[in-house]
């Protein structure tokens, strides 16, 4: 009998689902998160917990980074200024003043008019 590994589960369960036999050597990547860096860490997550019901899953007592829970997906927030420190070549910042940038957050609901309500 073959010994029982994590790769051999993940196989069987290809295969029991019909499908072709995966190649190890290439890793599933699942995406992760998407780091919005706003002028307001605090005030961003609580906006989006009041409008989409999201729960906070980090916050740090400085208030410099937080993370809500949505689904598999995490949407963390971060200052700007650690934005200048990590994109060297600068950044377009959002603002409510100008038009958006080329990006998109996209939620669905199976109650659109519960979420509106909010």
């Amino acid at each position: 009998a073959q010994k029982e590994t994590r790769e051999n589960s993940i196989l069987f369960n290809f295969r029991s689902l019909g499908k072709k036999r995966m190649n190890m050597e290439h890793k599933m990547i699942q995406y992760s998160y998407t780091i919005l860096y706003v002028k307001d860490v605090d005030k961003s997550l609580t906006f989006y917990q009041n409008a989409f019901g999201f729960e906070r899953k980090l916050t740090p007592p400085e208030k410099d980074y937080g993370e809500l829970i949505s689904g598999e997906t995490k949407i963390a927030f971060a200052p700007l200024d650690l934005a200048e420190s990590n994109l060297k070549g600068g950044f377009q910042r959002s603002s409510l003043k100008t038009i958006p940038f080329g990006i998109e957050l996209g939620f669905a609901t199976e109650n659109p008019k519960a979420v509106l309500k909010r």
